[in-house]
C-alpha cells in the first residue's frame, strides 16, 4: 500500500497541461517587455517522479485578458502558445504543465520543455513575444514549489504547491510517501533497506522511524538522500513467532516543530512479521575453473544463515544432463569455511553442478539461486553451471614463466626455456611498460638457458641487474631478443590477479594466482 499526498489542479479559468523533463539552462534578459498585467504565480521543478513539472499563471487585474498566441518557455526554441481563444479571468488561474514526453503526443496540451530542479529561468510571453514576467527558480526540493505570496504582488518563497488555487504561506506538517511493510519483505538473514518520501515547504528537520519488538522499542533517524528520500538500513531482526511481532511507524519533523506521522488509518504501528530467510552463500570459490585432465577441484564455501547452517552438500554430473544420476558430496566445516572435492576427470570432461545449504531450521537454499525465470533449477539438469576439463596448451617457445610484483627484497622475472635445445639469450631485453631505452635489462652476452631451464632477472631499486619495479596491480612486462623483437609478454589487463602470477605448468599457455612463489624451479599448479 501506498501513502501519498495528492495534488488537485483547479483554475477559476481553465486548466492547460504540460509536462516538465529537465532541460538546459537558458537566461535572457534582453528582449522587450510588455504591458500586459499577467505574472507568473507559482511554479513546481521537482515534483517526483510521475508527476510533472507546472507553471501558474494569474491575472491580478480586475478584467479578463485574452492570451490567444501568448506563450511560455524556458528556452525560445521550446516556447509553448496558448491556443487562440484562450481566456483567463479576472482574478482567475491557468496551469500548463510542463513534459517533453507528453507534449510529443499532445503539444497542444502540453509544453514541450521542463523546468529543471537545480534551478533555471522561465519566462511568460504576449503575442508579440515581449516577456510579460520572468522569474528566476532556484533549486528545488521534492514536492516544494516556488510562489508569490500573496498572489500576484507577494515576493517569491518556497510554499507547499497550490496549483490553480490561492497561495498561501500558512505552515503545514510534512507530507509522507511511504510503502508499508509487510510480512514477506524482511527476512532474519538479510538487512532490509527501507525508503520514504518527505515534503515540506519550510524544510524537513529530521524523519524517524519509531520500532517496537517483542523485547524493546527504539527508533532510528533515517538518512537523507537528498531530492526528499530518506533510507534505514534496518538491523538484523530476529525471525518472528507470530504475525504481529514487529510494529513501526514513520515521524518526520519540520524546522519550524510541526510532525506527521505515517500510521494504519486505524491503529498506531503498522505491523508485520520476519521470515525464516534462506541460508546465503557469501562465497563459493573454485581451486580452478577451467582444470586439466585429471585435476581434483577444491570447493570452498562461506554460507551464512542467523539460525546456524546445519550442513552443505555439493551436487554433480559428469557428461550427463540427467539430474537423477547426480553424485552428491557433503562438504566438512572447518569452524569457518565449507570444503569439498570435485575427483579429477578426463580431457574433455564436462562437470555440472550445484550446491546446497540446509539451515538449523531445515529450510533449504540453492547456489546458484533459484529465479523464478528457470534460468537455474536444480531438478534440471541442463540448466546447472558447468566447468570443462581441457588439456593445458604448452608452449615450445621460450617464455614468461612467473612474475612477483611484490617481492622481497626484489622483484622478479622467471623465464623458461620451454623447448628442447639450449637457447643463448645474450642481449636478450626484459622491461615493463616504461621507455625500453631507458628501462630495459639486457642480459649479458654468454648467457644461455638449457633445455627445459629457468633464468631469474631481479628488478626494483637497488637491484645489480633491472631497475624498474613493476606496478603491484599488474602491467605490462615484455621479453625481447636480441634484435629487440617482442618474443612474449604478459599485458596489464590480462594478469589473473595480483602481484604474484604464474603459468599454470612451465611453459603452459594458461596464467594463474598461485599459492607460492616458485622462483627458478618448477610450476605444477
Amino acid at each position: 500500500m501506498k501513502t501519498k499526498g495528492f495534488i488537485a489542479i483547479l483554475s477559476m479559468a481553465g486548466i492547460v497541461m504540460t509536462s516538465c523533463v529537465k532541460d538546459d539552462i537558458y537566461v535572457d534578459n534582453s528582449g522587450p517587455s510588455s504591458d500586459v498585467k499577467l505574472v507568473i504565480n507559482e511554479v513546481a521543478s521537482n515534483m517526483g517522479d510521475p508527476n510533472p513539472d507546472w507553471m501558474e499563471i494569474y491575472n491580478p487585474s480586475d478584467a479578463e485578458i485574452d492570451m490567444s498566441g501568448f506563450g511560455v518557455y524556458d528556452k525560445p526554441d521550446a516556447i509553448y502558445k496558448f491556443a487562440e481563444g484562450t481566456k483567463i479571468a479576472a482574478k482567475g488561474y491557468i496551469v500548463i504543465i510542463c513534459d517533453k514526453t507528453l507534449a510529443a503526443s499532445d503539444p497542444a496540451t502540453y509544453a514541450n520543455f521542463g523546468i529543471s530542479s537545480s534551478g533555471e529561468t522561465v519566462y511568460l510571453v504576449d503575442a508579440e513575444e515581449a516577456i510579460i514576467d520572468q522569474v528566476d527558480v532556484p533549486a528545488m526540493d521534492v514536492g516544494i514549489s516556488y510562489a508569490r505570496i500573496p498572489d500576484g504582488e507577494g515576493t517569491f518563497e518556497n510554499a507547499n504547491p497550490t496549483p490553480g488555487e490561492p497561495n498561501s504561506n500558512t505552515n503545514e506538517a510534512p507530507v509522507i510517501e511511504a510503502d508499508t511493510i509487510v510480512t514477506g519483505m524482511v527476512n532474519d538473514n538479510v538487512r532490509f533497506q527501507y525508503d520514504v518520501v518527505v515534503k515540506d515547504a519550510s524544510g524537513v528537520a529530521d524523519v524517524k522511524m519509531w520500532m517496537q519488538t517483542p523485547s524493546e522499542t527504539y527508533y532510528f533517524t533515517m538518512a537523507p538522500l537528498g531530492g526528499g528520500t530518506y533510507r534505514i538500513l534496518l538491523p538484523l531482526l530476529d525471525k518472528s513467532r507470530d504475525k504481529d511481532s514487529i510494529a513501526y511507524y514513520i515521524e518526520a519533523t519540520d524546522e519550524t516543530g510541526l510532525k506527521s506521522f505515517f500510521k494504519p488509518d486505524d491503529g498506531d504501528a503498522f505491523k508485520f512479521a520476519v521470515e525464516d530467510g534462506l541460508a546465503i552463500f557469501n562465497s563459493v570459490e573454485f581451486s580452478n575453473t577451467n582444470p586439466s585432465p585429471y585435476e581434483d577441484i577444491t570447493v570452498t564455501v562461506d554460507a551464512y544463515d542467523k539460525s546456524g547452517v546445519a550442513a552443505v552438500r555439493l551436487y554433480y554430473l559428469v557428461n550427463d544432463e540427467d539430474a537423477n544420476n547426480k553424485v552428491d558430496i557433503d562438504l566438512t566445516f572447518d569452524g569457518t569455511v565449507w570444503t569439498g572435492t570435485i575427483p579429477g576427470q578426463a580431457d574433455e570432461s564436462v562437470i555440472r553442478y550445484y550446491l546446497r545449504a540446509t539451515d538449523n531450521s531445515s529450510v533449504k537454499s540453492y547456489y546458484p539461486v533459484e529465479e523464478v525465470d528457470g534460468s537455474f533449477d536444480h531438478d534440471d539438469a541442463t540448466t546447472w553451471p558447468q566447468i570443462t576439463v581441457a588439456p593445458l596448451v604448452i608452449l615450445n617457445q621460450l617464455v614468461i614463466n612467473e612474475i612477483e610484483a611484490d617481492g622481497d627484497p626484489y622483484d622478479y622475472i622467471e623465464l623458461y626455456n620451454g623447448t628442447n635445445a639450449n637457447i643463448d639469450i645474450s642481449g636478450y631485453k626484459v622491461y615493463d611498460s616504461g621507455d625500453p631505452s631507458v628501462v630495459a635489462y639486457i642480459i649479458p652476452n654468454g648467457t644461455t638457458i638449457i633445455a627445459g631451464g629457468f633464468y631469474v632477472i631481479e628488478t626494483g631499486s637497488g637491484s645489480p641487474q633491472g631497475q624498474f619495479g613493476i606496478g603491484k596491480g599488474g602491467e605490462d612486462v615484455h621479453l625481447a631478443n636480441a634484435s629487440g623483437e617482442v618474443i612474449d609478454e604478459l599485458l596489464e589487463g590480462d594478469w589473473p590477479g595480483t602481484p604474484l602470477v604464474a603459468r599454470k605448468k612451465d611453459g603452459a599457455q594458461l596464467w594463474v594466482v598461485p599459492s607460492g612463489e616458485t622462483k627458478g624451479t618448477t610450476n605444477n599448479i
